[in-house]
């Protein structure tokens, strides 16, 4: 029996329509390339309890900050810091500040809800994405349409939405923080630690 198996083309019913599966590839890509640029080994792990895992970003040397626990007089807090910053131990890398998880959240609640004030001028531009050639800028454009589309403003962290539609979290020197959305909308905001 030797030679190579003959192949049947379009013979079943589509499982997953061609297009869809071409996103889920651009998807794919886009998260490796990701992963690469920031120097980081798994995309969004735990996110229950550790939601903006793999999505902040410093905006100083372009590796992912980590989270940590700090004790203050005040109680345990939880702060990102760049895991450039200490990587050898005792010697200062990145010079980037670390940030409270909870201004995070507060940021990003901020960000989001100012998306939806402005949703009118960004309908314009999410329509010329949905005509353009990109299939997963097409798809971004139609989910940011669908999701704003009646959307009240949020005033707690809903991660499903937040991993739906944020890229990542840029954290500047100068403590200003900047949300990327995946729409490839950028919002900045000054964080106050």
């Amino acid at each position: 029996m030797g030679g190579n198996p003959a192949y049947i083309v379009d013979d079943h019913e589509v499982v997953i329509e061609p297009w869809i599966w071409e996103c889920a590839q651009l998807e794919i890509k886009r998260r490796e390339q990701y992963l690469e640029e920031h120097n980081i080994t798994r995309f969004s792990q735990n996110t229950e309890a550790n939601p903006f895992s793999s999505k902040i970003i410093c905006g100083e040397c372009n590796r992912a900050f980590a989270r940590k626990g700090w004790w203050t007089p005040s109680g345990d807090r939880k702060v990102w810091q760049c895991s450039e910053r200490y990587k050898v131990k005792g010697e200062l890398g990145c010079g980037n500040r670390y940030v409270y998880e909870d201004t995070l959240i507060e940021i990003y609640l901020m960000a989001w809800n100012r998306l939806l004030e402005c949703r009118e001028s960004l309908v314009s531009e999410w329509g010329r994405k949905m005509q353009g050639e990109d299939l997963l800028e097409r798809l971004q454009a139609k989910n940011f349409m669908e999701i704003t589309k009646d959307a009240q403003p949020i005033k707690e962290l809903d991660i499903d939405l937040m991993l739906r539609t944020v890229d990542c979290i840029r954290v500047l020197e100068n403590g200003v923080v900047v949300i990327v959305f995946l729409d490839g909308t950028e919002i900045e905001y000054s964080s106050k630690n």
